[in-house]
């Protein structure tokens, strides 16, 4: 069900390696950053998680087109793409990506959880704007268990800490897995 490279949706062909972001960046080279970039940079989560609507933060971000949804539910290459971005941005919030023995994805603290979460765990946090986005994107485009899991945690992490995240976060969260 490919399309050609030149006739694919902007952000099908940005998974694939064929276009850069609007500031010249490849996906590659945005995985590749370091913690500092991704907290301090605000323009390339649209870019790995992208959504149906259009950015109130970055009008340059691609916007997802019903042939874009249909590339990444049809081309496994893609989904393994968006894995890498979200086993980034899991990194970056000190979480981890498993697979479980039945084959299932789990989301858990990962060891630098500690250390990380002073980074994000904070009331009214930006990233938890971009876990949202995070969220959504990952249903719309083929990964909703990876989803289901990434909440799982997150509600764990909310027990845990339900002073540091609101009660309209939480339903952000689970409303973007719906």
């Amino acid at each position: 069900m490919s399309t050609s490279s030149a006739s694919a949706p902007e952000i099908v062909r940005f998974f694939r390696g064929d276009q850069t972001d609007h500031r010249g960046r490849s996906l590659s080279e945005i995985l590749g950053r370091g913690y500092d970039w991704l907290e301090f940079t605000h323009d390339y989560i649209q870019w790995l998680f992208p959504l149906t609507e259009a950015s109130a933060f970055n009008s340059n971000a691609p916007i997802l087109t019903p042939a874009a949804i249909a590339e990444f539910h049809a081309d496994a290459v893609l989904r393994e793409r968006l894995l890498s971005a979200l086993r980034v941005m899991l990194d970056f919030y000190g979480l981890t990506l498993e697979t479980t023995n039945d084959g299932l994805p789990r989301v858990a603290t990962g060891s630098n959880f500690e250390m990380r979460k002073r980074n994000w765990l904070t009331p009214a946090n930006h990233n938890y704007l971009h876990i949202t986005r995070i969220l959504k994107s990952l249903c719309l485009l083929g990964l909703s268990e990876q989803a289901r899991s990434f909440l799982d945690c997150l509600l764990g992490i909310y027990e845990e800490h339900f002073r540091l995240i609101s009660a309209d976060t939480l339903s952000y969260w689970r409303n973007a897995v719906r």
